[in-house]
Parts: C-alpha cells; structure tokens; sequence
C-alpha cells in the first residue's frame, strides 16, 4: 500500500470540516419553518453582501469538494477496486456533472 494512500485522521477532519460547513448553509439557505430562511436576512440588508458571499460560499463547496473527493478516490477506492486514480481536473469534472444533474 503506497503511504499516502492510508485514510488518515487528518483526511477523517478534513471530512468533517466540510460537514459541518456544509450543514452552516444547508441552515442558512433553508427555511425552518413557514419564515424566511436565515440567509434571507442578510440579502435585506445588503444584496450585493449576501449574492457575493452566496457565490463565495458555492465555490469553497465545488473546489473543497473535489479535493476531498480525489483524497477519498485516491486514498481508498483506486486501491480496494483497483481502478486507476483520479487527478484534481478528474474530480472537480465528476463534482460539476453531479450538481448539474441535480439542478
């Protein structure tokens, strides 16, 4: 097994890092109740704020996605199916064509 391919705490926090980030918009961005949604807020007070953080926020997903998911590729399936593993461009090309498809 090569060095780096070993899941390792550090990928285990990364991991976690990127849940909990994605759980703080998952409740910015989606209503509680029957109200508004927290985020709503924000654009009332200052759109330009809230479009240009919303845009911000999209892109740390999209790019903190596919490293994690060339990390995961590379670290764990490559080796357990022995298929070949990923480059960034590879990752980031699947974590697009997935948010497209579930537009």
């Amino acid at each position: 097994m090569k060095p780096n391919a070993v899941i390792s705490k550090a990928l285990n926090a990364v991991l976690f890092l990127y849940l909990c980030f994605v759980g703080v918009v998952d409740y910015l961005f989606n209503p509680q109740r029957d109200f508004k949604a927290p985020w709503d807020n924000v654009f009332e007070w200052s759109p330009p704020v809230a479009i240009g953080s919303a845009l911000l926020m999209l892109l740390i997903l999209v790019f903190w996605g596919a490293a994690l998911l060339k990390m995961f590729w590379n670290r764990f399936v490559s080796d357990v199916f022995n298929l070949r593993s990923l480059t960034y461009d590879d990752s980031l090309a699947i974590v697009l064509i997935i948010a497209i498809f579930s537009i």
